[in-house]
């Protein structure tokens, strides 16, 4: 039977600019390489921040910070991984010599989930997770953009620029947001 707990957690949403334009330029055997190291790159940068990589779904990846064990610094790793897979996924543009054709957008916002937890893995639901994906798809390529519970938790870490009120997909209100300035 599946354990359910309610609680706090920070989601991450990546996923790479113009990916399907990109699928169309490049032979599928590319395609896949480039992919495979979007992933690992992901995998790393989350993982580098103490984060738990939920799911890859097509070009998106979703991670959770805070699932199995809440910190105070959930939002600020979060952030942090988000911002070392900026960095990174520029870095593999100009090995490949894409000419920046390979960007990443990230949404990450923090709020009340649900964890649902089965034999091998768990699941996150809720709006945290939705907000997550829409600040994702409102990110330019290259952002970090983040919600007001984020942004409240990092703003003393890291630089925040405000970005303004956006109506994302399927919220019945604008949703405060900011961009994090690139760094370390």
């Amino acid at each position: 039977m599946p354990s359910v707990d309610r609680r706090v957690v920070t989601v991450l949403f990546a996923d790479l600019a113009d990916f399907t334009g990109m699928t169309e330029r490049l032979d599928a055997e590319d395609v896949a390489r480039v992919q495979e190291a979007y992933f690992a790159l992901a995998e790393a940068a989350v993982t580098a921040e103490a984060g738990l990589v939920e799911k890859f779904i097509g070009d998106a990846v979703m991670a959770t910070f805070g699932t199995t064990r809440a910190a105070d610094d959930d939002a600020l790793r979060a952030v942090r991984a988000g911002r070392r897979l900026v960095a990174a996924v520029a870095d593999l543009d100009r090995r490949l010599g894409m000419a920046g054709a390979l960007r990443v957008r990230v949404g990450v916002d923090t709020g009340v989930v649900v964890v649902t937890r089965r034999a091998g893995g768990w699941r996150v639901t809720g709006d945290t997770v939705n907000t997550a994906a829409r600040l994702q798809a409102a990110a330019e390529p290259g952002q970090v953009l983040v919600g007001p519970q984020t942004a409240l938790a990092v703003e003393d870490d890291v630089d925040l620029v405000p970005a303004g009120d956006r109506a994302l997909k399927g919220k019945a209100a604008p949703v405060p947001t900011w961009v994090v300035a690139p760094g370390p």
